[in-house]
C-alpha cells in the first residue's frame, strides 16, 4: 500500500508556521510535531481502522539513515 495522498503547499506552510511558533528554538521538535500534524490532517476523515493501516503503510516506507 503506497500512499500518494499529500497536503497542498499552503496547508504545509500553515502547519510549519504553527510548529515554529510552538517550538521556536527546537528544530527537532518542529520536525516531529510537523509530521504528527501532517498525518493527523491526512487521516482526519478516516475510520480508526483505516487510519491505523494508513500509518502502518507510511511507517514501512520510512528509510532511516545515520548521519556521520
Amino acid at each position: 500500500m503506497r500512499s500518494e495522498k499529500r497536503l497542498s503547499n499552503e496547508q504545509e506552510a500553515k502547519l510549519w508556521e504553527e510548529v515554529k511558533m510552538e517550538f521556536p528554538a527546537d528544530p527537532a521538535l518542529q520536525e516531529v510535531h510537523f509530521a504528527r500534524l501532517y498525518i493527523d490532517e491526512l487521516t482526519k476523515d478516516m475510520s480508526s481502522e483505516k487510519r491505523r493501516k494508513f500509518i502502518k503503510a507510511l511507517a514501512r516506507e520510512v528509510k532511516v539513515t545515520k548521519k556521520a
